[in-house]
């Protein structure tokens, strides 16, 4: 089968569409004929081989963490599914494999697919939306009436945090620019700040939450926004002791994270915030919570471009480049 395969850290140059032998389901599989695969940051942080210290994968591995296809085929101890069903997933975070014309995903990692958007479309929407999903309700166990910060609303992960703030019925802030603005007041932002004219980091104040998407510097002033006893989660920072505990990472690589994130760790306490960093698990009953919201219409999605196979280096440099607005596609149904 084609597949594209990760060598090594760097560049595109690390990555190739070889073929490789189709996986084998293992019991509690489903071995899915994949139609689709999106892009996402993390897999361009992954190649370059920022992840490295936080989790390591064996390499040659098959790239890619998201998707939709078909069941193809189904372990004897898989339930809920049968060959024929069309699903989507976001794969096992250890072994990623989304990028093949075939993988194997655990059955409880899946569920069945929105209809009203196209398969492709539908590969878009497993880690942002499980991201967003989980960051709002679990992480930040947003409340009614709250004042709740989620900048670049318009992106993929910001675009779904809007909509679920919303639904726990949070006023929610956020920033974006051009076509961006009206998208974000499209899903429901409350206050919408250009970012080109007007810096949110000033204009907000008395916070009881932010979910930064973006790190750096916009997370070290997001601890000024929040109100004693607010809360700050990230996805984009540095990985804190307790996010590299939940992912079962060992002593040493648990010490070594509680030391690198101790700086924001002081920032938060300073401020009296709370901070955590969240790396997202993959849910196939919450997917299908989702796929529900999706096809009642109460959650936007976002398609930027859809790309043949043969051109997924592309597809990576246009969401590389941050000028992709929405889910950026690598399709496998041509090949190419």
């Amino acid at each position: 089968m084609k597949a594209i395969v990760m060598s090594g850290y760097g560049s595109n140059d690390v990555l190739a569409l070889k073929e490789v032998e189709k996986p084998r389901p293992g019991p509690q599989d489903l071995l899915i004929a994949v139609a689709a695969g999106s892009i996402n940051p993390v897999d361009f942080k992954i190649r370059a081989g920022q992840m490295r210290l936080a989790r390591s994968f064996p390499l040659p591995i098959i790239f890619g963490n998201d998707l939709a296809g078909t069941v193809a085929a189904v372990g004897p101890e898989a339930k809920g599914f049968k060959v024929g069903d069309e699903v989507y997933a976001r794969v096992d975070k250890n072994m990623l494999g989304a990028f093949a014309e075939f993988a194997a995903v655990r059955a409880d990692f899946c569920a069945l697919r929105p209809r009203s958007i196209s398969m492709a479309e539908a590969a878009g929407v497993p880690l942002v939306a499980l991201t967003a999903w989980q960051a709002i309700f679990e992480e930040l166990k947003i409340q009614k009436g709250e004042r709740v910060f989620v900048p670049a609303g318009a992106g993929a992960v910001g675009s779904y945090a809007v909509q679920f703030a919303k639904q726990a019925g949070a006023f929610v802030a956020t920033s974006a620019s051009g076509a961006g603005i009206e998208f974000a007041r499209s899903l429901g932002a409350d206050q919408v700040i250009d970012y080109k004219s007007a810096d949110p980091y000033t204009v907000l104040r008395d916070l009881d939450a932010v979910f930064d998407v973006l790190g750096g510097e916009s997370l070290k002033r997001s601890f000024g926004l929040v109100r004693r006893g607010g809360r700050v989660v990230s996805i984009a920072s540095v990985p804190d002791h307790i996010a590299l505990r939940d992912m079962g990472a060992n002593g040493l690589r648990q010490l070594f994270f509680r030391l690198v994130s101790a700086p924001l760790r002081a920032a938060a306490k300073r401020h009296g915030a709370t901070y955590r960093y969240i790396f997202m698990r993959p849910d196939g009953a919450l997917l299908a919570r989702i796929a529900g919201q999706i096809d009642r219409k109460e959650l936007k999605t976002r398609t930027d471009r859809i790309f043949p196979l043969a051109k997924f280096k592309e597809a990576i440099e246009h969401v590389e480049s941050g000028k992709a607005k929405g889910k950026v596609i690598v399709s496998f149904e041509a090949h190419g």
